[in-house]
């Protein structure tokens, strides 16, 4: 069968057979089928759909398309944690130092961001981290620091780069059965891993409510069984930014001030580490129950464990230390603070818009080829819910280019607002799904 006739199956809502999806794998994986026959397959999948059992196939196919980091010699279960994005998410470089302070071992492949703000991988750049690892560079940082966070090296997961950029470029991101072959067929490629997967819904998500998270969280749950492979999934919200700070250096910056235990400063943040971390300590400490491993979390960040570790970390690979001992290393040239116009209580109205001005201030990309500026970002004095004087600042907006203060207000105008009737707190982290 050909490439043609696949597309075609798929137009007229048939079923992929696993030599379907094998005879496209090869072909992306080869080099033999043009991006343009590749992007037609999977706009097919995209109006179509992938069921449980397609997206399972395609997953498994990816992944022996790939290289993997074999790490079950080290004798136990190794975390790997994942979000589906979100605005403001420096979740890893809190959760892996208080994870590794707490002597469980945690190894992390992270992307680069598109769009909205600077994925992992930048953030950790933006300090000067060497990111681009070799699995012996792996091995070592895991068996002397517990923790290492690297990116995709060019045979791990090779499939999955070129359909992610095809996907990115021709709007067939968001459909779940490719979103979590994309995932899982990366997390996987790490051997002797039980992968933490934070889904997120809202503005700003690929899932917009928590309905559609569970229609996610469906496959995920079904690839990772049939594949045999530990998972456990947490579904938070995204409908404002996580914590205060978005951006690369600036949420380095406010990592660093919450493992410092300066935790309260940011309920939203601490709900979903705590949560977070409780349950994978749980997992590896089977006789814990949830309150003794929250007080572990919070023992490891109010004792300075975790910031040392996070420190350990830093310098073991490759980062400049002594400016983030100091916090030299934020430093934008540029400021432009937003202010309230009126009394009430901040609400936001998208996150999404929230994330495209962030970018438009230099902290994210639209293009692969678009260069971050590091020192770019903003810094919310208020989260939602807060009630705040007019005249008082809503957000510091900083870069290391000038600043254009009407496009920025203009554009502020579609990511927040100011209400008189106080917004209804919604919990950030709704449900836990262990398997």
């Amino acid at each position: 069968m050909e490439i043609v006739d696949i597309i075609q199956k798929k137009v007229n809502k048939q079923a992929f057979t696993k030599q379907d999806i094998d005879l496209v794998i090869d072909g992306v994986f080869n080099k033999t089928i043009p991006d343009y026959l590749i992007t037609t397959w999977l706009m097919a999948i995209y109006i179509n759909g992938l069921s449980l059992e397609e997206s399972y196939l395609l997953t498994k196919s990816m992944w022996q398309h790939s290289s993997y980091i074999d790490l079950r010699g080290l004798g136990k279960d190794i975390v790997d944690k994942h979000s589906t994005g979100g605005i403001g998410d420096k979740v890893s470089l809190i959760l892996l130092p208080i994870v590794a302070s707490l002597g469980l071992p945690v190894a992390k492949i992270s992307g680069r961001g598109l769009g909205f703000t600077g994925g992992t991988i930048d953030k950790l750049e933006s300090v000067g981290v060497k990111t681009g690892l070799t699995k012996e560079d792996m091995l070592k940082q895991l068996k002397q620091h517990n923790i290492f966070i690297t990116t995709q090296t060019e045979d791990i997961a090779p499939v999955d780069k070129v359909l992610y950029h095809l996907r990115d470029v021709t709007g067939t991101v968001g459909n779940y059965g490719l979103i979590a072959s994309s995932v899982l067929s990366k997390k996987f490629a790490i051997l002797g891993t039980h992968v933490y997967i934070d889904v997120k819904y809202g503005s700003g998500a690929f899932c917009p409510t928590y309905e559609e998270a569970l229609k996610l969280v469906k496959y995920l749950k079904y690839i990772a069984k049939r594949m045999g492979r530990k998972l456990t999934i947490m579904i938070s919200g995204m409908n404002q930014p996580l914590g205060r700070n978005i951006g690369n250096a600036i949420e380095v910056l406010e990592a660093q001030d919450f493992l410092s235990g300066n935790v309260d400063y940011t309920p939203d943040l601490k709900e979903l580490i705590y949560k977070l971390s409780s349950v994978i300590i749980m997992n590896y400490h089977k006789n814990l129950d949830a309150k003794s491993a929250y007080k572990l979390v919070d023992d490891t960040i109010m004792s300075g464990k975790a910031l040392n570790k996070f420190y350990e970390w830093i310098q073991a690979q490759g980062g400049d230390i002594r400016s983030v001992k100091t916090k030299k290393f934020f430093h934008p040239k540029h400021r432009y603070v937003i202010k309230a116009k009126k009394n009430g209580y901040l609400t936001f109205v998208s996150n999404a818009a929230v994330g495209m001005l962030s970018t438009r201030l230099g902290a994210g990309r639209i293009l692969k080829t678009d260069k971050i500026d590091p020192q770019a970002g903003l810094w919310f004095h208020h989260k939602s819910g807060e009630w705040i004087k007019k005249g008082e600042p809503i957000v510091d907006c900083v870069s290391s280019k000038p600043i254009n203060a009407k496009e920025i207000e203009k554009e502020f105008t579609f990511c927040c607002k100011i209400v008189q009737i106080k917004p209804k707190k919604i919990p950030v982290v709704r449900k836990v799904i262990y398997e």
